[in-house]
């Protein structure tokens, strides 16, 4: 499911220049009791296409994507 998180304030957004993370705690609550937690290392992104589709926009700016394949012997 989806949980909308509310901030309190203003946040840096993470980028590759800026690698801004935050500690994001979660908990599973039931008969107003806590039965597990959790902290996960969060970095606050806008990550998005341009119009065209073709171009990767992040926190408003473009953003060119690196990436290379994996690939594991069996």
């Amino acid at each position: 499911g989806v949980v909308p998180v509310e901030f309190n304030g203003a946040i840096d957004l993470w980028g590759p220049d800026c690698p801004n993370l935050y500690d994001l705690e979660v908990e599973l609550i039931s008969n107003n009791e806590v039965i597990d937690s959790r902290s996960y290392p969060y970095g606050a992104k806008d990550f998005k296409l341009d119009e065209s589709g073709k171009r990767f926009i992040l926190n408003g700016e473009p953003f060119q994507v690196r990436a290379n394949t994996v690939v594991w012997p069996r």
